[in-house]
């Protein structure tokens, strides 16, 4: 292919991305009332006029089958999950046709479906995307041009600008949760189905954007956690019925901003985690079953499923969540009763630029995450750490301290101050009950 075309075929694979995206939430929404046939028509038709104009002769079939269906079941509606069932397939056929194509060469093939952002304003903007890794250098180039016009003169005052161009140069990373939310609803309809169960799914807080980087993990961090959720969680209609419960289970997955960080809950109203068999699994695999429960469910290998599955049973799942959420700097706690189960995730809105409150401890330069510091004090508490000095509050540049250093539960990142000198980020957790 000439350069002008793979730009083409770059260009064409990103719109057709996002109207795979509003096809599939489309097509799952159909009986209900933020069902828009007419917005399906036209997310079939973009991805049917550009592979015809690059000749994806495959691909413009099955969007137009796409089109087919729709027009069918806006003439002669028919059974509501059937109609459903209908449009879910022919969104899949063609997914798999855009994505798997002999025609789209190269790399190409191995591209996810549903990771580009949906715009919900009737107006359609161009979304720019870019490496991350160049975003990396622009940001690493203006924070050092910051860092040496204020050593080099104190006089002056590149700050403001300079730190606005950082903030710019950052938001290029940002993207909403929705894009995670909107492929998980595709994922529970798929693993209630394999469990012959029907579970309802509520999204809140998808607006909140996070840097690229932690907006994977917590996407796949989320996702399987809605997986347990279904298949250990969420009981069988007929026994929810037993119990007094609608035959219909819910998992609710909400967000919301927390400082620096974003609080992730995952929750679900079925029977809860069934402790005594957690820790009668744990005592066959050889475990200490008087750990927390949570450090059970997490261990490698464990689980309380009877029937090995693709959703459940094999004991992987839970202890990759933990290890995916410790890899990114975050928190993860577990809630659970009788009425339901709760996964708690915290993760750092970024895992580049973060708000500090700086201070010396020991004549060494530290900073603590804004969202940790409770209040500054001038007297000794308990639960308070005692500092030197205070410093400053700053938004600040942070890398991981790298294998260069011992593993340290408390010190896993660092920047460097204007003036040169490498601080020390303090990566306090909830039980460091942190105080200043």
């Amino acid at each position: 292919m000439t350069d002008r075309s793979t730009r083409l075929l770059d260009l064409f694979l990103a719109e057709a991305r996002e109207s795979i995206v509003i096809l599939t939430r489309g097509a799952m929404a159909i009986g209900s009332t933020l069902a828009d046939v007419g917005e399906l028509f036209r997310a079939a038709h973009t991805i049917k006029g550009g592979a015809r104009m690059l000749g994806l002769d495959a691909v413009a079939v099955a969007a137009e089958r796409v089109e087919s269906v729709l027009q069918r079941i806006r003439a002669t509606p028919i059974e509501v999950d059937a109609e459903r069932e209908l449009a879910i397939a022919a969104v899949d056929a063609l997914a798999s046709f855009l994505f798997s194509t002999p025609e789209v060469d190269g790399p190409r093939k191995s591209l996810s479906i549903g990771t580009a952002p949906v715009e919900s304003a009737p107006v359609r903007r161009t979304t720019i995307r870019v490496t991350s890794d160049r975003v990396d250098r622009v940001v690493a180039l203006v924070s050092e041009a910051r860092r040496m016009a204020m050593a080099s003169d104190p006089n002056s005052d590149p700050d403001g600008l300079l730190v606005a161009l950082e903030q710019a140069a950052l938001r290029l990373r940002l993207i909403p949760l929705s894009t995670a939310f909107d492929d998980l609803r595709r994922s529970i309809l798929d693993a209630a189905r394999a469990d012959e169960k029907t579970v309802a799914v509520e999204t809140i807080g998808g607006e909140i954007e996070l840097d690229a980087s932690v907006a994977d993990v917590a996407a796949e961090v989320v996702l399987q956690l809605v997986r347990n959720a279904v298949a250990h969680g969420i009981e069988p209609p007929d026994q929810r019925v037993r119990s007094g419960k609608t035959p219909i289970g819910t998992v609710r997955i909400s967000a919301a901003l927390a400082g620096s960080h974003v609080a992730i809950v995952v929750a679900d109203d079925g029977g809860g985690v069934d402790a005594e068999r957690v820790r009668h699994r744990a005592r066959l695999a050889g475990l200490d079953d008087s750990l927390p429960l949570l450090d059970l469910i997490c261990a490698p290998g464990l689980s309380t499923r009877e029937r090995v599955d693709d959703m459940a049973g094999l004991g992987v799942g839970m202890d990759i969540v933990r290890e995916r959420v410790a890899r990114a700097d975050g928190e993860l706690n577990l809630d659970t009763s009788p009425s339901g189960t709760e996964f708690r995730v915290r993760l750092p809105i970024s895992r580049v630029f973060e708000s500090l409150t700086i201070a010396r401890i020991g004549g060494r330069l530290i900073g603590i995450p804004r969202d940790r510091v409770a209040r500054v004090t001038g007297r000794p508490e308990v639960g308070s750490i005692a500092v030197d000095s205070r410093v400053d509050e700053a938004q600040a540049l942070t890398a991981p301290l790298g294998p260069l250093v011992a593993p340290n539960r408390l010190a896993k990142r660092a920047w460097i101050a204007p003036d040169g000198e490498v601080g020390i980020v303090l990566e306090l957790s909830d039980r460091d009950n942190p105080r200043q």
